[in-house]
């Protein structure tokens, strides 16, 4: 569900874009730096993913109640929402790519959204689930969401 949240706010990017709101700019590869930012954002999402994967954990976020281990190694060892993190790369390229100043608007709105929608539930589980566990990692590791 993340990406369909992703894709939403790209689509408004582009829309936003396309009614020409706003203030557009260009600079030299633009979109060969936005391709690079996005494939940034692909492998944090990839590793985060693949981390959960290899202890057997859920990557559902919309079910953190099913969550088997807590995982805090890896890029997990410094930030608790890599994956968030890397989403944020995507919308990052995509308004580099467009060129529409007016985007970057949707940065703290996905960041508001997702938390209310995703990181304070999940939290509120793990803290649930790995009462002392998970509060020493909020203690050691910073959110960056």
């Amino acid at each position: 569900l993340p990406v369909l949240f992703v894709s939403f706010f790209m689509t408004l990017m582009f829309l936003v874009d396309l009614l020409d709101i706003g203030i557009r700019y260009q600079f030299k590869n633009q979109p060969v730096i936005s391709f690079v930012i996005l494939c940034l954002g692909i492998i944090i999402i990839a590793i985060g993913g693949y981390t959960f994967r290899k202890v057997k954990t859920t990557v559902n976020p919309m079910s953190p109640e099913l969550t088997t281990q807590l995982v805090t190694k890896g890029i997990y060892g410094v930030s608790r929402n890599p994956m968030y993190i890397g989403f944020l790369a995507w919308l990052f390229a995509c308004a580099l790519f467009i060129g529409n100043l007016t985007n970057i608007l949707f940065f703290p709105l996905y960041i508001l959204f997702v938390n209310k929608l995703y990181i304070l539930p999940e939290e509120k589980a793990l803290s649930k689930l790995f009462n002392a566990e998970f509060s020493k990692y909020k203690n050691n590791v910073a959110r960056w969401i």
